[in-house]
């Protein structure tokens, strides 16, 4: 094998993978040769499915020549996988510290849940107060761990998809170019979107395209800090209409970026925002799902005249819910499908089905 070029095992590694990482895994085991050779290419694309693997490709990269970690595509989940005491034989010697860090990390049938939390239970002191803040600081850890791999990777990295209990964005991304992010109605841990913070170095300055799965509060963030000047298409998933009545200041950033107002603007009945942008915004669309407990026989009697104006804007695309079950678990497989179509150079939740179209003019 060493007898070829290496350019040729080059451009062989980099077109093998594409997939979510396996066939990067699985090169580093042929050889030595292969291993070495293929080194700069097998963390292209890279999924990390929970917080107990994010802990360890944190660690791996730390001890990785900055050459070899170019990660191209990252695919964070805190979907956590399914594990049982029998796989943990010590559990029952383990602090109370641990035996929450496990309920953290991983899914246990009910039964080991149970002998956990009556394990810890003699032990909280402090009863559900410490439990809780036990938790917090386990999602901390958490999180500093995906800031540490972001920063890491932060050259390379260009499609990224995160739970939005990742809390932060505090590096910035510079070659990225597609970023979604989601709340999982099943994870025990989805703060508000207000512990996710906005840093002053949060910089996409090459992003294009933003997907917000059930976490639409944080396209008022992005609008308002010009952290990504370049975008162009977003994608509100699960969105409850009802509201962009209640929420001011979300409408305000939409009405934003969809009528961005000029000097030549202020024709009666233009709609108008209250916040001043300090960028020209280049959207080209919207696309909105409805979410799937919100009625469409509502949205006439909720709508006031502004935001039926916003929903009808020929950059507005109006999706039908989705109602596929179970939506915990499909949250996440939709996601990944979504990724890896991305690294195929697909369209992925971009391409519209033109059946899934709601007729605004005529729906409300």
């Amino acid at each position: 094998m060493s007898q070829f070029p290496i350019e040729i095992w080059e451009q062989v590694f980099s077109l093998a993978c594409t997939d979510d990482g396996h066939t990067g895994r699985s090169l580093s085991q042929v050889s030595r040769f292969i291993r070495t050779v293929s080194g700069p290419y097998r963390l292209q694309n890279v999924e990390l499915r929970g917080w107990a693997a994010v802990h360890q490709f944190k660690d791996m990269l730390e001890g990785t020549s900055p050459a070899l970690r170019r990660v191209h595509n990252l695919f964070v989940s805190d979907h956590r996988p399914h594990r049982t005491l029998d796989e943990f034989p010590d559990w029952s010697q383990l602090h109370v510290k641990s035996l929450i860090r496990l309920l953290n990390l991983y899914s246990f049938p009910n039964e080991d849940k149970d002998k956990i939390l009556s394990k810890a239970n003699p032990e909280l002191g402090l009863g559900i107060g410490l439990l809780v803040h036990i938790r917090t600081e386990c999602e901390n850890a958490a999180s500093q761990a995906l800031e540490r791999v972001l920063q890491l990777i932060a050259p390379h990295v260009q499609t990224l998809t995160v739970p939005i209990s990742a809390g932060t964005f505090i590096n910035p991304l510079p070659a990225l170019s597609e970023l979604t992010v989601v709340r999982d109605p099943e994870s025990r841990f989805a703060p508000p979107p207000s512990v996710f913070r906005r840093d002053p170095n949060m910089s996409f300055p090459l992003l294009r395209r933003l997907r917000l799965v059930r976490c639409y509060e944080l396209l008022v963030r992005f609008v308002q800090a010009g952290a990504a000047p370049a975008l162009t298409h977003i994608y509100l998933d699960d969105f409850p209409f009802v509201d962009m009545v209640i929420e001011g200041e979300f409408r305000d950033a939409l009405t934003a970026i969809i009528y961005p107002l000029s000097a030549d603007d202020a024709a009666p009945g233009a709609i108008a925002s209250s916040i001043n942008l300090n960028y020209d915004p280049c959207v080209e669309h919207v696309m909105m799902r409805l979410a799937p407990d919100m009625s469409l026989r509502l949205l006439p009697q909720i709508l006031w005249q502004d935001e039926r104006k916003l929903l009808q804007s020929s950059k507005v695309t109006c999706l039908r819910p989705d109602h596929r079950q179970p939506r915990g678990s499909y949250v996440w497989d939709d996601a990944k499908c979504n990724w890896l179509q991305q690294i195929a150079s697909g369209e992925g939740c971009w391409e519209i089905d033109p059946s899934e179209v709601m007729n605004i003019s005529s729906e409300l």
